[in-house]
C-alpha cells in the first residue's frame, strides 16, 4: 500500500495530503508498505537454505579428512568410506535438519514487514514475544522491548535488513511465487520481497522504476 510519510507529524497518510495538518507531500517521500506472515517451519525457502549448508559442511569436513589421510598414508585414505567416518560426516545432514526443525517450531510465526522508499529496500522482522522464540533465533530475549501488537499481545523486533537502490546489481521477478529479488554484488544471498498477489504489481512497477538501470 502506497503511504506519504510527513515529517513533520510522524504519522503516514494514504494520500500525498498530510491526514494531520493538512500539507501536500512530495511524491519522492511516498512508500510503498506491506506486511507478509509466514511461519519459517512451513517455508520452503528456509529449509532449502538449511540444506546446502548442512550439505555443504558435510562434504567439505569429508574432503579435508581425506586430504589428512591421503597426506598420512595415500594407502589408507580409502578406508573413509569403509570404517563409517564418510557416514559419520553425511549424518550431519538429518542431524542437522532434526535440530533445525525443532528450531523452527520454537520459533513460530514471524511477521514481515516491508518498505520501498526513495532510498532502497527494507524489511521488518516480528516475532511474538517469549524467551523460547528469541533464544530459537539465536538472540537475547529482551522482553522490555516488546511492544503491543494490536491483537492483545506483545511482538519483539527480531531484525532489520536493508538494500540501497544503488547497490542492487540484477533483479528477479518471480510473481508466480510472489516474489521480488533483489542481488548487490553477491547472487547467493538475495534480498527477497514476499509479497501477496494485491501487492505484486505495486511493488514490481517501483522496483522497476528504482531499478531501470540494472534491468535494461
Amino acid at each position: 500500500m502506497n503511504q506519504w510519510y510527513c515529517k513533520k507529524c510522524g504519522v503516514n497518510s494514504p494520500g500525498s495530503i498530510c491526514s494531520r495538518c493538512g500539507k501536500k507531500l512530495p511524491n519522492n517521500i511516498m512508500r510503498d508498505i506491506w506486511r507478509v506472515y509466514r511461519v519459517p517451519l512451513s517455508d520452503t525457502a528456509s529449509w532449502k537454505t538449511a540444506f546446502i549448508v548442512l550439505l555443504s559442511a558435510s562434504l567439505i569436513m569429508l574432503f579435508f579428512l581425506f586430504m589428512w589421510e591421503t597426506a598420512k598414508d595415500p594407502g589408507k585414505a580409502l578406508s573413509l568410506f569403509s570404517n563409517g567416518t564418510a557416514a559419520a560426516c553425511l549424518a550431519l545432514v538429518p542431524v542437522g535438519l532434526l535440530c533445525q526443525f525443532i528450531l523452527f517450531a520454537l520459533q513460530g510465526q514471524e511477521v514481515l514487514v516491508y518498505c520501498l522508499d526513495s532510498d532502497g529496500a527494507h524489511v521488518q522482522t516480528w516475532h511474538k514475544a517469549g524467551r523460547l522464540r528469541s533464544w530459537a533465533r539465536f538472540q537475547r530475549a529482551h522482553q522490555q522491548d516488546a511492544v503491543p501488537d494490536g491483537s492483545g499481545g506483545m511482538t519483539l523486533l527480531s531484525q532489520r535488513r536493508s538494500i540501497l537502490w544503488n547497490d542492487v546489481r540484477s533483479v528477479a521477478l518471480l510473481p508466480a511465487r510472489g516474489e521480488i529479488r533483489l542481488f548487490s554484488s553477491s547472487r547467493l544471498v538475495p534480498f527477497i520481497l514476499r509479497l501477496t498477489n494485491d501487492e505484486y504489481e505495486n511493488a514490481e512497477h517501483l522496483v522497476k522504476k528504482a531499478c531501470r538501470k540494472v534491468m535494461q
